[in-house]
């Protein structure tokens, strides 16, 4: 009955313990990542705004009508799980700013003020014309 009682008091502090850190993270957090290519933006852009061949974990994708005039198109993963995204702000070859189309995702309940789910900018450092950068992020929560 003592190591019953010593088991259960351990398995109480660690689900306290769990809570508490839980309890102290930020709500809402920015992730980004950036990376430097060696080609012309356009040639990203191409790769970027193209079939999505370049993801292993895309197994199909597939253009959808346009969503107040803007591009719009849907993915589906390894898994079988779809999602739709649509292009809130493009200016090629520099800028790309997409969210998830769906507003029932609740991921998208999860963006930023901006509502932005990918970022994509390049091309737009002085004196570093041939190299295009990319970030991405924007997603709090």
């Amino acid at each position: 009955m003592k190591w019953v009682l010593i088991a259960v008091g351990i398995l109480i502090v660690v689900v306290a313990a769990v809570a508490i850190i839980g309890a102290m993270l930020p709500k809402n957090h920015l992730a980004s990542r950036s990376s430097h290519f060696r080609q012309p933006p356009q040639a990203i852009w191409d790769v970027i705004t193209g079939p999505p061949d370049w993801r292993q974990d895309i197994r199909s994708s597939e253009k959808l009508a346009p969503r107040d005039g803007r591009r719009s198109w849907k993915e589906i993963d390894k898994h079988g799980q779809a999602i739709s995204y649509e292009t809130i702000e493009e200016t090629p070859p520099y800028r790309l700013v997409t969210r998830i189309a769906d507003p029932k995702d609740p991921l998208r309940n999860n963006i930023s003020n901006t509502e932005c789910f990918g970022v994509f900018w390049w091309g737009d450092r002085p004196n570093r014309n041939q190299e295009a950068f990319l970030c991405s992020g924007q997603a709090a929560g």
